[in-house]
């Protein structure tokens, strides 16, 4: 079943800043393309495979969490999470991986996006705190359990990637549910920012300019 609600139109740079304190560039050029770039040094050589995967993962979270930091976010990783937490805002975000789906509107791929990888008890008790504040009683589904995660109130967001031998894609998307081998599968709101070429040339990180603001982005932000 498909879950609308009633959104007033805003940009993605302005949903970006008003939620999560953060530009479109933050993400793509000191979080995305920094990471990209270290996992290249592993698509290389004698590494075992899966290196690049594991490489990305690791300076996503590494990048988000020196991006965020100094405006308030804060690192928890407790049963093997590594969560940005913002008591201010209520928000905990987390980084993963994402299928072919990822950063593509679902008008255009006909399919919505799921982790790469099922999710442990840890993490969908975390996404169980998305579906309380959720209206399910509205579009006649049955009112999820109880969450036991320690960030009860707070809303669960993942800043989800995907790469492929063309282009880099990326959202920061709210969860509310999982498919039956347990991958993050419903969305309540997707924030799908522009994909990156990916031509498989080495990215010089000296080359890009975090903090040069984009120009307007007028990309509609949909909720689900």
């Amino acid at each position: 079943m498909e879950l609308y609600a009633a959104r007033q139109p805003e940009t993605v740079e302005d949903r970006l800043l008003r939620t999560f304190d953060l530009s479109e560039s933050d993400i793509r050029d000191r979080v995305v393309l920094r990471a990209h770039h270290a996992a290249q040094e592993f698509d290389r050589g004698l590494y075992p495979p899966g290196s690049p995967g594991s490489v990305r993962y690791f300076e996503l979270v590494n990048t988000l969490s020196q991006v965020l930091r100094p405006r308030g976010w804060r690192r928890d990783d407790k049963q093997n999470i590594c969560r940005l937490v913002n008591d201010d805002r209520r928000i905990v975000l987390v980084v993963t991986s994402g299928d072919e789906a990822t950063g593509i509107p679902y008008l255009t791929f006909k399919k919505y996006p799921r982790s790469k990888y099922p999710k442990g008890v840890a993490m969908r008790s975390a996404v169980d705190n998305n579906q309380s504040a959720f209206d399910f009683a509205e579009y006649g589904l049955g009112t999820p359990q109880e969450s036991n995660d320690a960030y009860s109130g707070y809303s669960l967001w993942t800043l989800m990637v995907f790469v492929n031998s063309h282009e880099i894609r990326s959202e920061i998307s709210k969860p509310i549910g999982f498919d039956g081998h347990g991958r993050i599968a419903g969305w309540d709101e997707r924030i799908i920012l522009h994909p990156v070429p990916n031509d498989g040339a080495a990215i010089d990180i000296d080359l890009i300019e975090p903090d040069t603001p984009d120009a307007e982005i007028d990309i509609p932000v949909s909720r689900l």
